[in-house]
């Protein structure tokens, strides 16, 4: 199990030679961008088992992540073959017990 910044622990599965490569893949094309900042590539990608079925975890560096409760035009996104994902979101609707929580 693996515990995340949230507190919450996941079973993280174990990858075949062939997850590595899409994992290792995703890490190079997914990114968060915060306006007027270059953007930043995740320092890892997991595949997680949760209630809710598989998914994917993202672990971006919090000291390289340029972004406040102030930060607006924040945009994660990630390229699965010739579609590109985006999702926009306002950091100040991730605050929690006054801190942000990312």
């Amino acid at each position: 199990m693996a515990t995340q910044p949230d507190g919450e622990e996941s079973n993280t599965q174990r990858q075949g030679p062939g997850d590595k490569d899409i994992l290792a893949w995703l890490q190079q094309t997914a990114q968060i961008e915060v306006k007027g900042q270059s953007p930043l590539h995740p320092r890892k990608v997991d595949r997680a088992e949760s209630p809710g079925g598989q998914r994917m975890v993202f672990h971006f560096d919090r000291a390289e992540l340029p972004m406040t409760a102030a930060s607006k035009d924040v945009t994660f996104s990630m390229t699965i073959g010739a579609t590109v994902l985006k999702a926009k979101f306002a950091p100040k609707d991730m605050i929690y017990k006054d801190r942000l929580s990312l």
